[in-house]
Parts: C-alpha cells; sequence; structure tokens
C-alpha cells in the first residue's frame, strides 16, 4: 500500500526525480505511518526508485532516456506475456471489467486527467495479471 502511494506520488508529479524529501515528510502527505514509509522505501531504493539521503531522507532516482527505454521494453514484453497468459483464462466479468477500465482511461486521456490514469491504468493491470488464477474460459455453444 504505501510502496503503491509513493510510486503514485512520484508518477502524478508530486515527488518529481531528483527531489530530496523526508520519510516523515512522505507520511505525513500520504496519511500513512512512518514504518510502512520505511519499509517500502528500502523495496524502492531496490528497484531503483529512489536512492538513500542523509537523516532517513531519499532522493527520486532521475531515469534516463536510456534506462527509461530499457525498463519500458522489458516492461512491454512482461505486459504481452501477461495478456496471453490472461486471455487464455479470460471469464466474461474479467473483459467486462477490462473494457470498463479502459473507457475509464480513455476518458481520462481525452480531459488530460493525467492524475487519475494511473490508478485506473494499474487496476487494469491488475486484473490481468490476477486472470492468471481464474479458471479457463469456455465459450457458450450456445453463444
Amino acid at each position: 500500500m504505501a510502496e503503491i502511494a509513493i510510486r503514485n506520488a512520484i508518477e502524478t508529479g508530486l515527488y518529481k526525480p531528483g527531489r530530496i524529501i523526508s520519510q516523515r515528510q512522505i507520511a505525513e502527505d500520504l496519511g500513512l505511518g512512518v514504518t510502512p514509509i520505511r519499509e517500502a522505501v528500502l523495496v524502492m531504493m531496490g528497484n531503483g526508485i529512489v536512492d538513500r539521503h542523509k537523516h532517513h531522507s531519499i532522493k527520486v532516482s532521475e531515469i534516463d532516456e536510456k534506462r527509461l527505454r530499457e525498463i519500458f521494453g522489458v516492461r512491454r514484453i512482461l505486459e504481452e506475456q501477461a495478456v496471453r497468459l490472461a486471455a487464455e483464462k479470460a471469464t466474461p466479468e474479467l473483459i467486462a471489467r477490462l473494457r470498463q477500465l479502459n473507457r475509464r482511461l480513455e476518458v481520462m486521456e481525452a480531459a488530460d486527467g493525467a492524475d487519475a490514469i494511473n490508478p485506473i491504468d494499474r487496476d487494469f493491470h491488475t486484473a490481468i495479471f490476477n486472470a492468471r488464477e481464474a479458471p479457463p474460459f469456455t465459450p457458450d455453444p450456445a453463444g
């Protein structure tokens, strides 16, 4: 929860690359306790999203264009495979949920609602990821 909240704050521009901020300030900004923030920061440091700074502060990592291209390249490969696996087990409910989320994303994009896009996008990807646990879809022959 705390990691997602911090990622959203970075993605929406609340915490910009290069910014130095205390963990206590993050906790206050996001309405979370210091302990979950501290744990999330450790994970995010391991992923290169933030760097440790002095006195329980962090610095939001600056990502250059080359690294960003590499990240999105790997992400594309992983997402394509996730979609293949989800399609094998797609249920009518999953398809309806993905369509609903996709419509919401289109509305936010058209309205330039960048702040609202990240949580919806995350819901969309989570639904696809969770589909791997669903039973396989069998079409109704009467269809």
